[in-house]
């Protein structure tokens, strides 16, 4: 898939000429979505397939650091603190983060949501990542951070038992959900793709993650066994892989 994306990109551009024709319909039209004999798969498989690959990786490797520690996931205290990337207004909520639906399928679904929170604003303390947090970091994350969050929610059930609850409606379901989309939609991706992108809310990589987790999870985490959108699925008809790429 590498060798024909580098070959087809320098197809691409040295057919451009005097880049008269560089236009975003051309790109769209000729680059993202064209295929021909020598190139018969469009960019956008290559696109999708090496986002898909980058979050199989990244949740496969940390599913087998996680399966290590040997969690007690009922009674785990998860905190989820999205650090990544330039877009700092997205992933507040679980319908926008897929890390939470990760954590949630690493515990074979067994995490219950209310031991599970988002937390934008918490400190990261200095022996976060090793082996063992440090006394004081530990009482941080736990005391100030996950304790207070949790017991909100028993404290307003106990003292308002009387009083009617709000319940709020999970966000609705998404092109590139797992059970919406199916490995071969490529357009669909590509349509969750745009509004990853262009919705604040969004982290860009719930693209392709929320699928790619469902997947992995079905496969029981084997990341040779998972269908992979755009590398070893959604081809166009009469093309099963990616051809070698032309020898110039």
């Amino acid at each position: 898939m590498v060798d024909y994306a580098c070959a087809r990109t320098l197809n691409y551009i040295g057919a451009l000429g005097d880049g008269e024709n560089f236009t975003v319909t051309n790109v769209t039209n000729d680059f993202f979505n064209g295929t021909s004999a020598e190139y018969p798969i469009p960019f956008v498989n290559v696109m999708i397939g090496t986002f898909m690959l980058d979050a199989l990786r990244g949740a496969a490797d940390t599913q087998a650091a996680l399966a290590r520690a040997k969690i007690d996931w009922p009674r785990a205290m998860v905190l989820v603190s999205s650090r990544a990337g330039t877009n700092v207004s997205a992933g507040l909520t679980e319908g926008t983060n897929w890390l939470v639906f990760f954590l949630k399928a690493v515990s074979g679904f067994t995490l219950p949501d209310d031991r599970i929170k988002i937390v934008p604003y918490a400190e990261v303390r200095p022996s976060l990542g090793q082996a063992q947090l440090a006394a004081a970091d530990l009482g941080y994350y736990v005391a100030r951070v996950w304790g207070p969050l949790f017991y909100r929610k028993v404290i307003s059930d106990q003292v308002f038992s009387e009083i009617s609850t709000v319940y709020l409606p999970d966000r609705p379901p998404l092109p590139g959900d797992y059970f919406v989309t199916k490995a071969g939609a490529i357009d669909k991706f590509m349509i969750r793709m745009k509004h990853s992108l262009r919705d604040s809310r969004e982290m860009l990589s719930n693209t392709v993650a929320f699928w790619m987790v469902q997947e992995l999870a079905n496969k029981h985490w084997d990341a040779a066994a998972v269908d992979v959108p755009g590398l070893t699925a959604g081809f166009p008809a009469g093309v099963d892989a990616y051809p070698a790429a032309p020898q110039n």
